[in-house]
């Protein structure tokens, strides 16, 4: 029978052969015991080592911005303790870096890139630490709208393309005669007849576009029947 002890008891392991994590830095002493099954203790023996469990370095990587329409520029910084070596990835160009201060970043292209920094310490221990960047499409704000007779009702069509990870959200109308709408497909009646700027503001909810169109209103024809007497 095989018996370790890591300095929290013995746990019986029927083998003479275990991993074992131990939770944190320390100097241990660890025992080993093998027994014959059903005999006297006389028949065992315990073996020990002393083991010293190094810290591992302290890391917090930071990225400046994180979160960006259509590209960004991006900055890294890191806090840690007993460095020796820094290894940067960055999901992109350049790709990778070695070295303590890393270059400026530039991404571009919607979807989200990881960027992880490995370190040695001093002691030889390694610890990492990663930041996801993530950069969100701007959309193309675009409506589509008839000229129409004073009293109808003018019919706006939102046509702004969405994409699937950052669809559009959001829709802010200005009918440029001081009436408004948050709705997708607004509908709207102009009290008076003249041309009218209309502007929709269309957001993802991380980007936003704009885009200002003229609507015409004419006035209603008035339909005279003449009747000739003679």
């Amino acid at each position: 029978a095989y018996y370790w002890n890591f300095g929290f008891g013995w746990i019986p392991t029927g083998s003479g052969n275990i991993t074992f994590s131990f939770p944190n830095p320390g100097t241990y002493v660890v025992q080993s015991r093998v027994a014959v099954e059903g005999a006297s203790s006389a028949c065992d023996d315990i073996a020990e080592l002393t083991i010293t469990v190094l810290p591992p370095p302290a890391i917090e990587l930071l990225a400046t911005p994180t979160v960006a329409c259509d590209e960004a520029d991006v900055t890294f910084t890191s806090v840690t303790t007993n460095a020796v070596t820094w290894n940067w990835t960055f999901g992109t160009a350049p790709g990778t870096f070695s070295g303590e201060i890393p270059p400026v970043v530039h991404y571009e292209g919607a979807g989200t890139y990881t960027a992880t920094l490995s370190i040695t310490a001093s002691n030889g221990c390694t610890a990492s630490d990663f930041v996801n960047i993530t950069i969100h499409p701007t959309p193309e704000a675009t409506f589509t709208v008839t000229n129409l007779c004073e009293g109808d009702t003018a019919q706006f069509w939102d046509i702004t393309p969405s994409f699937p990870n950052s669809p559009v959200i959001s829709w802010n109308w200005n009918f440029g005669d001081g009436g408004t709408s948050a709705e997708q497909h607004p509908d709207h009646i102009y009290s008076s007849v003249g041309q009218f700027d209309v502007t929709l503001i269309a957001s993802n909810g991380f980007c936003t576009d704009s885009t200002t169109g003229p609507i015409s209103v004419e006035p209603r024809p008035n339909a005279v029947a003449l009747v000739d007497e003679a």
